[in-house]
């Protein structure tokens, strides 16, 4: 996701079958958050305020039950008001 300082971005994985974790990596590729709370069908979601402009990573993984898994994915940016 390409971020500017200051831009909200809320990421969320709604899990269709299955579970997933979903992650966060900051444009010098460190972990920001990782979110696995859910081990069964839900919304598995982060959000943040980016300090710096640059390309952020959203990786989703396969979460506690290591199986296939089907989900949707979505991320919101908007401009602080």
């Amino acid at each position: 996701l390409r971020v500017t300082a200051g831009q909200f971005v809320h990421v969320t994985a709604t899990q269709v079958q299955g579970n997933v974790a979903i992650r966060l990596l900051l444009p010098d590729g460190k972990l920001y958050a990782e979110v696995d709370r859910l081990r069964y069908e839900g919304v598995e979601d982060l959000a943040l305020v980016a300090a710096a402009a640059g390309d952020y990573t959203v990786e989703v993984r396969d979460g506690y039950t290591h199986q296939p898994a089907r989900y949707r994915l979505e991320a919101v940016r908007r401009l602080p008001t």
